[in-house]
C-alpha cells in the first residue's frame, strides 16, 4: 500500500499504513473470492437489449411505490420483448440488485414485487412489497 500527503503528492511513501493502528475497526474486511460461474448458465447477450428497472425508494411514498411497481409490470408485459434481458435494482439506504439480467418473466415479476420495501416508510429493507402481481 502506498500513502501520500495531499500537499506533497509527489512524495509517496511505500509500505506506510494508510489507516492508523488504533483505527483497526475502520479497515475493510477481506475480499471474498468471487464465485465461479458456469459460462453455459449465462445468457447470450449479443443482439439483445439490456434493460435495468431502477427504483429510487429513498423518498417515495407507499402510494408512489405501488404506482411504480404497477407501471413496471405493465412495461414488462406490454413493451418489452421476450429477447430483452431485464435486471431489477433498487435504492433505499443502499443499492440492491433484486434480480440480475434474465428473460424469465416469473423471476422479473417476483423481483418487482419484492423491490418496493423502504425502511423510511415503515417497511423493512428487503421485505416484500405491500402489493403483489395478483392485486394489480
Amino acid at each position: 500500500m502506498t500513502t501520500f500527503d495531499f500537499e506533497e503528492p509527489d512524495r509517496a511513501e511505500a509500505g506506510v499504513e494508510a489507516v492508523p493502528a488504533d483505527h483497526a475497526a475502520l479497515r475493510p474486511g477481506p475480499v471474498l473470492a468471487q464465485k465461479a460461474t458456469d459460462q453455459s448458465a449465462r445468457p447470450d447477450m449479443r443482439g439483445r437489449r439490456l434493460i435495468v428497472l431502477f427504483f429510487d425508494l429513498s423518498s417515495m411514498e407507499p402510494e408512489a411505490v405501488t404506482r411504480a411497481v404497477h407501471a413496471a409490470h405493465d412495461c414488462v408485459d406490454q413493451k418489452i420483448s421476450r429477447a430483452d434481458l431485464i435486471a431489477v435494482a433498487s435504492f433505499s439506504t443502499s443499492l440492491r440488485v433484486d434480480q440480475d439480467f434474465t428473460a424469465e418473466r416469473a423471476a422479473i415479476d417476483g423481483a418487482l414485487d419484492r423491490s418496493g420495501g423502504t425502511a423510511s416508510q415503515g417497511f423493512e429493507e428487503g421485505s416484500p412489497c405491500p402489493i403483489s402481481r395478483a392485486t394489480l
